[in-house]
């Protein structure tokens, strides 16, 4: 087993005692992350999606929800579950080609705004795949 389908296994198994019995997993980002965010009239984030500093954020995508966990520093999901949101809740604003193949996604999260993703090269398929959910008239 290569390391990305070790990765993606190990991001499914923190989500997996939240799927329902009739979820459908159509997307795992197991090495997405936020880039830092700039600091504000209130100075720096520490705490939520997109804090003021670099931080992986894996994503897995479900006919019904979208996960957010926190990885921390690191793309091993330690920190369990970080949010959950409803398909409805979520809209891709826009996608960015960057550099090294690597993509910026924002999505658009209720209650929490904007919020930059960075996805990798190994992840174009389930990019794919998260845009095909996501982007709906």
């Amino acid at each position: 087993m290569n390391s990305n389908a070790k990765s993606r296994e190990e991001v499914l198994g923190t989500v997996r005692d939240r799927l329902r019995s009739k979820d459908d997993v159509l997307a795992v980002l197991p090495f997405a992350s936020t880039p830092k965010r700039p600091s504000g009239p209130d100075g720096t984030t520490r705490e939520g999606i997109y804090p003021s500093y670099r931080r992986y954020r894996p994503l897995v995508l479900t006919d019904r929800r979208l996960f957010v966990l926190d990885a921390g520093r690191t793309p091993h999901p330690r920190r369990g579950v970080l949010a959950e949101f409803s398909l409805k809740d979520v809209q891709v604003v826009e996608v960015i080609p960057g550099r090294f193949n690597q993509t910026r996604v924002l999505l658009d999260l209720a209650g929490v705004g904007t919020v930059p993703f960075d996805v990798g090269g190994y992840e174009v398929d389930d990019l794919a795949s998260l845009r095909e959910a996501l982007e709906r008239p």
